[in-house]
């Protein structure tokens, strides 16, 4: 029986959380662990990201990884490193013997987004306007959860009297892929 739905944005900056399956309610949320690199460049850090895998047995768990695609826009550089994470936990799941879902970024937000909440920017190149898909999920999750304070994570170090002050992306997407489930 699932009892918990692990949502995941594979990103660099991207972000774990842990739904109860029946309730909703947010039982853990993680901003993806990472090892910085000797060329100053970063990448998963294997180890942290299995503990937070294994936080409740794999068989009561449902793990929804976010489908990666191209980014109009993006640099070769930005989907190479874009892929290699993905690639990452795709196999650490595999190797920790987990089964997972792959959803794509329009089939959650479809199921998250009420027509309400859409908010438009300018395009890169100005001419024409296009949803702000960041501002669309913060609302969304403003909505569904009013009283949670998604500007800290709970695997997150902070320096003393240091507190972040605008909500984690990763974490955003990561709840409201995991609340698509339920």
């Amino acid at each position: 029986m699932i009892k918990h739905i692990y949502g995941i944005d594979g990103g660099l900056n991207g972000g774990i959380a842990i739904l109860n399956a029946f309730t909703g309610e947010v039982r853990g949320k993680f901003i993806m662990p990472t090892n910085d690199l000797p060329d100053g460049g970063r990448e998963i850090h294997t180890d942290s990201l299995a503990a937070i895998f294994l936080t409740y047995p794999s068989e009561e768990c449902l793990f929804v990884l976010e489908k990666i695609h191209a980014i109009f826009g993006a640099s070769k550089g930005t989907m190479f490193t874009m892929a290699e994470g993905y690639g990452t936990i795709k196999g650490l799941l595999a190797g920790l013997n987990i089964s997972y879902t792959l959803i794509t970024p329009k089939a959650w937000q479809k199921i998250i987004w009420k027509p309400s909440e859409i908010v438009k920017k300018s395009s890169s190149s100005g001419k024409t306007q296009v949803n702000d898909t960041k501002a669309i999920s913060l609302a969304a999750l403003k909505r569904l959860y009013p009283h949670l304070d998604l500007r800290y994570a709970d695997n997150e170090i902070l320096p003393k009297n240091l507190r972040r002050t605008k909500f984690h992306d990763g974490l955003v997407d990561a709840i409201l892929i995991a609340k698509s489930q339920i």
